[in-house]
């Protein structure tokens, strides 16, 4: 798709009237690559899988973890010791082409 950008240009000094140029074009946005899996020394970045569910249920709660994430967890936490499958897949948003989304491992 192409999109219209207009520009208007003042005119010169000694020039009667104005000048305006138009550009007519734009370049579609660029579509990402597909996720590649990322390998570091202790830590890989991976595309999220439907198993990271059921690893996550595997393991406790541990809120000193879930604060160093640095969000406001604690203010709708009712002192469950696990996750429960319906909150671990409630909050995953839609897949967007622009953005990619990883998992850590």
């Amino acid at each position: 798709m192409h999109r219209s950008v207009h520009r208007a240009v003042a005119s010169p000094p000694g020039w009667v009237g104005s000048v305006v140029r138009s550009i007519k074009f734009m370049l579609d946005p660029l579509t990402l690559s597909p996720l590649s899996t990322l390998q570091g020394e202790r830590v890989i970045l991976r595309e999220p899988r439907d198993s990271d569910v059921d690893d996550r249920l595997r393991h406790p709660i541990d809120p000193e973890e879930e604060d160093s994430y640095g969000s406001s967890w604690r203010q709708e936490w009712d002192g469950r010791r696990y996750h429960s499958r319906e909150h671990l897949t409630a909050t995953r948003c839609p897949p967007d082409p622009g953005t990619y989304t990883w998992a850590v491992e």
